[in-house]
């Protein structure tokens, strides 16, 4: 795929879904001198996952009570199509994420990920994983998404804080957003068997002898 087909420019009014981002801080409790200590962390790059038609819906309800407030008619809106929160994946730079330090900033180490491996997840063969095409054009590198990786972020902070160009990037063209999506939605609701089908000898309906799972 090229670069021109698979990102648009920034996108005002956002957020929305497959809405990339640059630099956003992040809500987290981590670990110190036996305790948890809520602090800020900066994702470098993010992508929403919060389905468009919500974020829409979201977006009319504030707009509408807000209205209601200014008009002085009496007018009653409720918050039906609230949405307090907006689901956000880390991205994390190719080759950052290869040589396993993409999560430095909470102090973790992770593997590093072996040539032939990365190039199934460059490919999009991994299910846990999703590759995101660079776009030199507008400064998005190549990037990695880790659907382990998963946080809720204020969807008022995203609408205010993080609207600018300066944050938000680009965002992820029809169809490769909703690909993101349906591949992320596959990885959710995975279902992990005891034994692996193949694991299951077909005569006894038993475990094979020496059987291995996959990782």
């Amino acid at each position: 795929m090229t670069e021109k087909n698979v990102y648009d420019p920034h996108c005002p009014g956002g957020p929305h879904q497959g809405s990339v981002y640059r630099d956003i801080r992040v809500a987290t409790f981590l670990p110190a001198e036996g305790r948890l200590d809520l602090q800020a962390v900066l994702l470098q790059y993010a992508v929403i996952l919060t389905q468009e038609c919500d974020l829409d819906q979201d977006k009319r309800n504030r707009t509408e009570f807000c209205e209601a407030e200014s008009s002085n008619t009496g007018k009653t809106v409720n918050h039906d199509k609230y949405l307090p929160t907006v689901l956000v994946c880390p991205c994390y730079p190719a080759a950052v994420f290869q040589e396993g330090n993409h999560l430095s900033m909470l102090d973790l180490t992770m593997r590093r990920i072996p040539g032939k491996e990365i190039a199934k997840i460059r490919s999009n063969l991994q299910l846990r994983y999703h590759c995101l095409s660079g776009c030199t054009e507008l400064s998005v590198p190549e990037l990695i998404v880790d659907f382990k990786h998963m946080i809720t972020v204020s969807t008022e902070v995203m609408r205010t804080r993080y609207n600018s160009a300066d944050h938000h990037i680009a965002r992820l063209r029809c169809p490769y957003r909703e690909d993101l999506s349906q591949r992320f939605a596959a990885f959710l609701s995975r279902v992990g068997l005891p034994v692996e089908h193949h694991l299951i000898d077909s005569a006894s309906g038993s475990e094979v002898s020496g059987g291995t799972q996959p990782h």
